[in-house]
């Protein structure tokens, strides 16, 4: 028997097109950001301290923490980047990684389709030029 010994990889979410960017002020997300999310009207914002990850999760108006994520009604139409302002999760992100300077970082996230969420690692954030 060949495969004996091998272990079941357990994978979580697959890969994404989606970016998030983290500017002096806001959030910025690429187009398939809302494609992969099937075009959400809000997000919530999600942390986790210890492994340093936010994640979005597409949610209703009426769910606690909803944020408003301006994107197209027709998937189809071209998709620009989306900037949200949510001073609470941008001021929460920054303290946790450190970050008090005003340059702007950029991740690629995981698409988590059963949770209709994307998860970004913050410690693989990379710093930006002024023209990126």
């Amino acid at each position: 028997m060949a495969l004996k010994g091998f272990k079941s990889i357990s994978v979580l979410g697959c890969s994404s097109a989606s970016t998030m960017t983290i500017t002096s002020k806001y959030f910025k997300f690429n187009g398939d950001t809302a494609r992969e999310l099937e075009m959400p009207k809000y997000i919530q914002f999600l942390v986790n301290d210890k492994t340093k990850q936010v994640a979005i999760l597409a949610c209703n108006a009426d769910d606690e923490n909803a944020v408003e994520f301006h994107c197209k009604d027709n998937p189809n139409e071209r998709q620009f980047a989306i900037s949200v302002a949510h001073k609470a999760a941008h001021a929460a992100i920054r303290r946790l990684m450190g970050w008090s300077d005003e340059k702007s970082r950029r991740m690629t996230g995981v698409y988590v389709p059963e949770e209709q969420a994307i998860i970004y690692s913050l410690d693989k954030a990379v710093e930006l030029g002024k023209n990126e």
